[in-house]
């Protein structure tokens, strides 16, 4: 589907008697709430963004405008999100071929589960697209054009949630790594949580990682297996490190650790994966992954978490602690005909060694012992 022909409508038009503030105007990681959503979906391409004013619509029309979004009414408000939904739609083009809808509360919606869902809808037709996250559907669905009609005449109970249950042969599920679907800001704690994710979302989760290896690209269980033991000791490494006065992102250590071989089987499985977690706005994961085959050890220059996870894998065979001697003595045992395996393997032991030696030096014990710390 191309994000030029498809509509965002917003959903704003509530009084926020939960959360005890306006919603839409809460400032969430330097902007509005309002604003953030508009960018998300400005972000990802779609440029036609319908926002549903209702309570407080003579504060909130004149801000969407600003943002680049159009203004909608909805002078029946206080009758429930539906109405919402009503007046959104009234608001759209004939010739429209699809739609988003994502009420206001749902703001962390990454750019490219909006990405995903265009490219898994045909141009136009009557599929609706869901997005799933750990084989449950969140927001936004995408909507086909053509249900434009059976939005506005449904009269039933249940709003929106139960005619996509009447449209359900329609439906189609797209797995996205985007754990935020399902995360909206209804109350209070609900936003200070949301608040506290602003930065650390610039990273996967573990929950995200699994989503990511496990239903989007569907590797083998070693290659899983691996990462999660690479994962573990890189995470020991990066608490020792920390411990000893450096401020290692730890959350990132462990997401790259777990993807570092996603694109396992591939020609430069490295680079591979490095442009996938590109693709999905994840650079600084991207960087590790892409180095995690082959690190500059740059002496002077402070310790960082893609040393950690080269390291890291280095120290692993399968999903076994084996060290480094044990690790690479088969790529150094190759025939002396294959000099480039030998040759790499060498330079690889010689990058580990130094930055074991770099990281020992730091947390004043050897690494061994970090294997059977509690």
């Amino acid at each position: 589907m191309n994000a030029a022909s498809t509509t965002a409508i917003v959903l704003a038009a509530g009084a926020s008697e939960r959360m005890g503030e306006f919603k839409p105007l809460m400032m969430l990681g330097g902007m509005t709430v309002l604003e953030r959503i508009i960018r998300l979906f400005q972000s990802a391409g779609v440029n036609r963004i319908h926002v549903v004013v209702g309570h407080r619509a003579a504060e909130l029309a004149p801000l969407a405008d600003r943002w680049g979004a159009r203004s909608i009414v909805n002078g029946r408000f206080a009758e429930g999100m539906f109405s919402s939904v009503v007046a959104g739609v009234s608001s759209l083009d004939e010739a429209t071929e699809s739609f988003f809808v994502l009420p206001v509360d749902i703001p962390l919606v990454r750019p490219a589960t909006l990405r995903d869902l265009l490219q898994a809808v045909p141009t136009g037709g009557e599929i609706i697209c869901h997005p799933t996250f750990a084989g449950r559907r969140g927001h936004p669905p995408l909507i086909g054009g053509h249900h434009l009609h059976s939005i506005l005449e449904w009269r039933e109970e249940g709003g929106l949630g139960a005619l996509l249950m009447r449209l359900e042969p329609h439906a189609v599920e797209v797995p996205v790594v985007d754990e935020f679907i399902h995360q909206d800001m209804d109350r209070p704690e609900d936003y200070r949580r949301l608040a506290d994710r602003i930065e650390s979302r610039r990273v996967f989760s573990p929950a995200e990682c699994a989503a990511l290896l496990n239903d989007r690209l569907q590797v083998a269980p070693a290659v899983t297996a691996h990462g999660r033991a690479v994962a573990e000791i890189a995470m020991r490494i990066g608490e020792a490190l920390n411990g000893a006065g450096h401020s290692l992102n730890l959350r990132l250590i462990q997401a790259a650790a777990l993807l570092h071989d996603m694109a396992r089987g591939e020609p430069d499985h490295a680079r591979r994966g490095g442009k996938l977690l590109r693709d999905l706005d994840m650079p600084r994961m991207a960087e590790i992954v892409e180095s995690h085959m082959d690190l500059t050890v740059i002496e002077g220059q402070p310790i960082g978490e893609a040393e950690v996870v080269f390291l890291a894998d280095k120290l692993v065979q399968e999903d076994r602690w084996v060290g480094l001697a044990d690790r690479f003595r088969r790529r150094l045992d190759v025939s002396p005909a294959n000099s480039l395996a030998q040759d790499s393997a060498r330079r690889r032991l010689e990058a580990a060694r130094k930055t074991a030696e770099r990281i020992e030096a730091v947390i004043g014990r050897p690494l061994e012992r970090l294997r059977v710390e509690p």
